[in-house]
């Protein structure tokens, strides 16, 4: 799996977000950029964070020219 790592970071932040009360629900978002590889891993939008694991995340292109590499 492409950055594993830091998906699965975005999933512990975006539970402790929950849990300290920085969001409610689905509100918010974590984003982790992974210069190496040149992609971005960045929370689903309007999914429960806490039915949330490091597969369904979003990678993005390059921040120069932001584009969807992979969801699912």
């Amino acid at each position: 799996m492409l950055i594993e790592a830091e998906r699965t970071a975005v999933v512990k932040y975006a539970k402790l977000m929950l849990d300290s009360g920085l969001v409610v629900g689905t509100g918010g978002n974590i984003s982790i950029y992974n210069r190496e590889k040149g992609l971005i891993a960045i929370t689903p939008g309007s999914k429960d964070y806490w039915g949330l694991n490091a597969h369904p995340m979003q990678l993005l292109g390059h921040l120069n020219s932001p584009r969807m590499l992979w969801k699912g």
